[in-house]
């Protein structure tokens, strides 16, 4: 944990980031720091919007560290995850693939999505981007969408006793 520590502390980059992810809840110690990431990031592209710049946005990082804070903190974390991730899709095509991978990963915790994953699944293509790998993407990203959704349903349905 120091080393990981020292890597987010001194220079952040996006492997330290993926590496608290993967290490999970016990990479807790870390969370702050990456909270700090977060905010930074998100600053940042608040400037960029305000001031019309034409330097793009950094989903991405954004992206893993929202996916780092839901390995690690779990549904503590869903209130500070789940609008990063929906401003990251609808602002970053781009970034669908990896967005709809967290949702998945977070289980019940992404029913708040549900209208999002509806929409994306209503659209003949998730995936806009023009490039080799682009249809099979897009069917990757669907079917997701459709994971996400039977599970989200099955969660809703009443058990006998809600039924009587």
């Amino acid at each position: 944990m120091p080393l990981l520590d020292g890597l987010l502390e001194k220079r952040c980059t996006t492997d330290a980031i993926d590496l608290a992810g993967r290490i999970g809840p016990a990479a807790g110690p870390v969370l702050p720091r990456l909270r700090q990431v977060l905010d930074e990031q998100l600053a940042a592209n608040a400037r960029n919007e305000r001031n019309g710049a034409s330097v793009l946005n950094d989903w991405w990082t954004i992206i893993r560290v929202a996916s780092a804070l839901w390995e690690i903190g779990g549904a503590n974390q869903a209130d500070t995850v789940l609008p990063v991730l929906l401003d990251a899709w609808k602002n970053d095509d781009a970034s669908t693939h990896a967005v709809v991978a967290c949702l998945d990963r977070m289980g019940p915790a992404a029913r708040p999505v549900l209208r999002q994953i509806h929409a994306a699944l209503a659209r003949p293509h998730r995936y806009e981007q023009l490039w080799t790998g682009a249809v099979a993407l897009d069917l990757e990203i669907e079917h997701t969408c459709r994971t996400i959704l039977a599970r989200l349903q099955d969660h809703t349905k009443p058990t006998l006793t809600e039924q009587a």
